[in-house]
């Protein structure tokens, strides 16, 4: 894939650590990039371009450029992972929106509460995932 898929993650969430992990050990094309929100990858490449309100949890940029939020950030990564979790995309991409958003925003609304934020100094990344991170 030429133009990879940029998943950008809250880099004071524990659960968004875990799931860039989860993403990774999966993501055996290397479809995915990750960025922090709080980086200058996500101000250049998504704050100045969107006019919409984006969450401080987990959005995906697509090579298209296109900006997804909440459940269809959600959707679109175990859409991109396939093979099983391709399951979960197709029943997401079912479910209403107010309902699977509903969820999500319950879920990022406690995230801090369930899981411990990562540690101040980051974790040595072994060398096959440093270039896959932006910033």
């Amino acid at each position: 894939m030429t133009n990879p898929l940029v998943l950008f993650y809250d880099g004071h969430c524990g659960l968004c650590a875990h799931s860039v992990k989860f993403v990774i050990a999966r993501d055996k094309a290397q479809k995915f990039k990750f960025a922090m929100l709080q980086g200058d990858v996500f101000s250049k490449m998504v704050r100045n371009s969107s006019a919409g309100e984006i969450p401080d949890s987990m959005v995906v940029m697509t090579p298209e450029g296109k900006v997804l939020t909440k459940s269809d950030a959600a959707i679109e990564i175990n859409r991109q992972l396939g093979g099983f979790w391709n399951v979960f995309a197709f029943v997401g991409s079912w479910t209403p929106r107010f309902i699977r958003d509903g969820v999500y925003d319950l879920v990022a609304r406690n995230r801090k509460r369930f899981f411990a934020p990562p540690p101040d100094a980051c974790p040595l990344m072994p060398p096959e995932f440093r270039g896959r991170f932006l910033d």
